[in-house]
Parts: C-alpha cells; structure tokens; sequence
C-alpha cells in the first residue's frame, strides 16, 4: 500500500501530470522494444525520451525509464518464452534457464532506461523548459 502511494505521488505530481507520465512510460516500453537491437544505446535512448516526455524531476524520469524499460523488455521476454515452451519437449531444462535470463535481461533494460529517464529529465531541466 505504501509502495502505491509513493508511485502515485511521484507519477502525479513534480511538476506533471498522471498523463505525460504514464505517456512517457509507453513511449518508454515501445522505443525500448523497438530499439532492443542496439545493446545499451536504445535502452538508454529509450529512457532519455521517457525522462523528456514525463516533464518533471529527475526521480520522476527514472521511475518513468525503469518502468517503460520493464514494459519492454518484458514484452520482448514473452516471446523468447513462447520459443522456449515450443522447444521445451526436445530440450526441457530449457523453461529453467530462458525464465532466469528473462528476468536478469528485463532488469538490466529496466535499469539502463531508468538511468536514461533520470538524464533526459535532468537534461529538460537544464535547458528551462
């Protein structure tokens, strides 16, 4: 219950609205998805549109990163499971190993598009707007 609360204070207020927040996060999670192909690069590009888009300080940004980061990364795991589930009859240790991979790959997007986040934030601010 706290842990929503904090989000929801953070997401809603700092200088933005719910709504630049929630659109930075989806721009996030389909850049990151999208870009996935340049190893850190469009993770963090990815995040620094995060960080623009929800318009506020720099926590702000780096929630908005990390969670868009997750979004993507997630959606991207998905598939890579689907594979894994369709070659789990002929090699079944394979569900163990693709569940753990998913979840370390997801958390490194995340992070590297929270870090993101964080620095496009910090770079709007910078400039005034």
């Amino acid at each position: 219950m706290a842990l929503g609360k904090v989000l929801v204070n953070t997401a809603g207020g700092e200088g933005g609205s719910l709504a630049r927040f929630l659109l930075g996060v989806l721009a996030c999670a389909a850049l990151h998805l999208a870009l996935d192909i340049i190893p850190v690069v469009g993770e963090v590009v990815a995040g620094l549109v995060a960080g623009v888009i929800a318009n506020g300080s720099a926590k702000r940004g780096f929630l908005a990163g990390l969670l868009g980061g997750a979004l993507g990364d997630l959606a991207l795991m998905a598939l890579a499971l689907l594979l894994a589930a369709v070659l789990a009859p002929h090699l079944p240790w394979i569900l163990n190993i693709a569940g753990i991979l998913a979840a370390v790959y997801a958390l490194k997007g995340a992070l590297l598009s929270a870090l993101g986040g964080a620095l496009g934030a910090m770079l709007l601010r910078s400039v005034g707007r």
